[in-house]
C-alpha cells in the first residue's frame, strides 16, 4: 500500500513525502506525508471520513522538555507539519486513491 501511496504522490508538488533510506527493506506501518498546514488538512481530511494521525510531537510539547529550546530546530518544524495517512492492510487501491486525491485538492 505505500507503494500506492508513492505512485498517487509522484509528480503531485506540493507534497513532501516522507521517504524510507535507501536500500532499508522496511514494514513501513506509518505512511508520513509533509505539509504547510497540517492541523487545517486534519480537518479537512476529517469531514471526508479520512483519519490521519499524528504520531511525532515536538518534545518540547512536554513540561520536562520546555528549557530545552532551539536543541532540535528541524524537529521543531517538522512537528507541526507531519501527519500519518491511513495505512493498513484492509485498504483498497481504491482507498489510497481516494485519499491522495483528498489531500492532493487540499492543496492546491
Amino acid at each position: 500500500m505505500s507503494g500506492w501511496y508513492d505512485d498517487g504522490f509522484r509528480n503531485r508538488g506540493r507534497i513532501g513525502v516522507i521517504p524510507s533510506p535507501p536500500h532499508c527493506v522496511s514494514a513501513r506501518h506509518l505512511y508520513q506525508i509533509e505539509v504547510a498546514n497540517r492541523d487545517d488538512m486534519i480537518v479537512a481530511l476529517n469531514k471526508q471520513d479520512i483519519f490521519p494521525g499524528v504520531h511525532y510531537r515536538d518534545n518540547r510539547d512536554y513540561r520536562m522538555f520546555r528549557q530545552q529550546s532551539d536543541t532540535c530546530p528541524n524537529a521543531t518544524r517538522m512537528s507541526s507539519r507531519i501527519i500519518s495517512l491511513p495505512l493498513h492492510l484492509r485498504m483498497s487501491r481504491a482507498d489510497v486513491a481516494e485519499i491522495v486525491d483528498a489531500v492532493t485538492t487540499y492543496t492546491q
